[in-house]
């Protein structure tokens, strides 16, 4: 089910709690949003910035000791990196926001980088996103936000972040 070998390489048993959690999340949502889901040849990056930033964020409030850091794993750096580049990749990912295909993945995928940013930049935003929208929120409702939701939510968190200049949004 989660390809221990990768994760015995990857994660410390530290992360255990954190990491089960934010993929047994997965299963969850999938089986709550089912065909709700955006359909079609591959994700859009919206639809998986979503997914991945929503699990990260339950894997943290199933973890309250944990930090931003340590339930987004890897790149090491990615949060203090991040946090310089947030306006720069909130105005990228606008533009990529409704692609599919390697114009979409490419935000979420090891070894792979959007214009200087570190590799799996769309998990920190997502992170960020979900965060806004999900503090003081029940996780249950969070996992049935329709599609069409996140999709305008989304849209309006990333064009705030993108139009902060130098206020940080933590």
């Amino acid at each position: 089910l989660f390809g221990v070998d990768v994760i015995a390489m990857v994660h410390e048993p530290a992360d255990m709690p954190a990491f089960f959690d934010h993929e047994l999340f997965h299963l969850y949502h999938r089986l709550v949003i089912g065909a709700q889901a955006p359909q079609g040849e591959g994700d859009p990056a919206w639809w998986t910035m979503w997914v991945e930033g929503l699990a990260t964020y339950v894997s943290q409030r199933m973890n309250p000791g944990l930090d931003a850091q340590q339930v987004l794993w890897s790149p090491k750096d990615m949060v203090a990196r991040m946090r310089l580049e947030q306006v720069r990749a909130a105005k990228l990912m606008l533009l990529d926001i409704d692609k599919t295909g390697s114009d979409a993945d490419r935000w979420f995928l090891a070894h792979q980088s959007v214009e200087g940013l570190p590799d799996r930049a769309g998990y920190y935003l997502g992170y960020l996103f979900a965060k806004w929208a999900g503090d003081g929120v029940a996780l249950p409702v969070l996992a049935r936000r329709s599609p069409q939701e996140v999709h305008g939510r989304e849209i309006e968190f990333l064009t705030q972040l993108a139009q902060a200049g130098d206020k940080s949004i933590p």
